[in-house]
């Protein structure tokens, strides 16, 4: 299988799409400046990937220490008997039994997910596919990623990355926690939907705890006021775009915020009790005074009283939150599509498959026609929607066979 040229010919979801429906194995080769990677496929799916790109986070035992699941003395004790046996790290934690063999698999995907989805933010490079009876990689703690799989997280991630990059300036920004540990507890599965309810009331004193899932969990815990995402990406079993996805979740809750990368908000807080605690009568007041506006507003968009040369520029901004969530459900149902080739019958089968949460996709309308479809929501002067159309070719005519003369 010849397969072989440059990314702006065709493109990385092309390449995976195809290695992935001709069930092929091999190795992908592809490079770009100051980078080189390799994808190694068997049996059409994803099952290794290695970078020139050394980050403290793409390597296996790294990450195992600083997600706490072994300590650096046990890491170079795994790597010293390595040396000595020339086996993989992989096999030698689990032999060892230094590590359990599910913390090692979580630290492989991670791995795995963060060196793989970085490759779909790449504009330009070359790709060369090796096709191989069979591959060589580390089968202890392996995971196999399905194509199907690899090209929806990989275009969701595509289309979201521009919103997150809007909100988190760069992977050196540092967060502060706006709601106390002792505030929040893990979700349960009876929970799901609460999330709208529970936004901004973690340090509500009436016993109710705000519920994250365990992903959440994990980066809320990671968050201190002193780490980047970075750090963060590093300190946890999740890929970048996972955390800062999650961040950005969270900060929309209001449960953590973005701060200097000094950190300085959070000190300036800590430090001025008298401050901090007229800041928060003020803050109580003002969502007090704009709770009772919300109740008298004849539109869910509308803001009462507004001068007139305000309103426009406060529906406008409310425009834009309307259009961002209808990019991310658009996101889904073209990963929806990609993957089982046909539009869902509803925003709630894309939630009952796992790529979208109930309430991520609140108030979101799939409509489909005979050439497309459009996500349609609500917005402050009247619905806002997106299109799409789909492309379709016009079948070839075949000529009729030309008749034999009569003799």
């Amino acid at each position: 299988m010849a397969l072989a040229g440059t990314l702006k010919d065709f493109g990385l979801p092309d390449i995976v799409q195809l290695i992935g429906l001709q069930r092929k194995t091999g190795t992908l080769h592809l490079k770009t400046e100051g980078e080189a990677v390799k994808v190694i496929f068997e049996n059409g799916n994803i099952v290794a990937g290695e970078s020139t790109i050394a980050r403290p986070s793409d390597r296996i035992g790294n990450a195992l220490v600083t997600q706490g699941a072994i300590t650096q003395e046990q890491l170079d004790q795994a790597l010293a008997v390595q040396k000595q046996t020339m086996q993989r790290l992989g096999h030698v934690l689990i032999s060892e039994k230094i590590v359990s063999e599910e913390h090692l698999r979580k630290a492989v995907e991670a791995q795995l997910f963060q060196v793989v989805f970085r490759l779909f933010r790449w504009r330009e490079g070359d790709y060369n596919f090796e096709t191989q009876a069979t591959v060589d990689y580390e089968r202890t703690g392996a995971v196999s990623l399905g194509a199907d799989f690899v090209l929806m997280e990989g275009i969701r991630m595509v289309d979201e990355w521009p919103i997150i990059e809007r909100r988190i300036p760069s992977m050196a920004s540092v967060f502060k926690r706006v709601v106390d540990a002792s505030q929040v507890q893990a979700k349960g599965n009876e929970e799901e939907g609460l999330d709208g309810l529970l936004s901004g009331m973690g340090g509500a004193g009436g016993g109710g705890k705000l519920a994250l899932s365990a992903d959440e969990l994990l980066v809320f815990n990671a968050v201190d006021g002193k780490k980047s995402c970075t750090q963060i990406v590093e300190s946890t079993p999740l890929h970048d775009f996972a955390v800062c996805r999650t961040l950005l979740d969270l900060m929309d809750r209001d449960v953590v915020a973005l701060t200097d990368v000094k950190g300085t908000a959070t000190k300036s807080r800590s430090g001025d009790s008298g401050g901090a605690m007229g800041q928060v009568f003020m803050a109580v007041a003002l969502v007090v005074a704009l709770f009772g506006v919300y109740r008298n507003l004849t539109s869910p968009f509308g803001v009462f009283g507004l001068p007139p040369l305000v309103q426009p520029a406060v529906n406008t901004a409310l425009e834009t939150r309307v259009r961002e969530k209808l990019e991310l459900a658009d996101a889904r149902v073209r990963g929806f599509r990609l993957a089982y080739g046909r539009l869902p019958a509803s925003m709630d089968e894309i939630v009952s498959e796992g790529l979208a949460t109930r309430a991520s996709i609140e108030g979101v309308e799939l409509k489909a026609s005979a050439r497309g479809y459009h996500v349609e929501m609500a917005g402050p002067e009247g619905p806002v929607r997106i299109e799409r159309t789909f492309s379709f070719r016009e079948p070839v005519p075949v000529p009729s066979p030309t008749p034999t003369p009569k003799k």
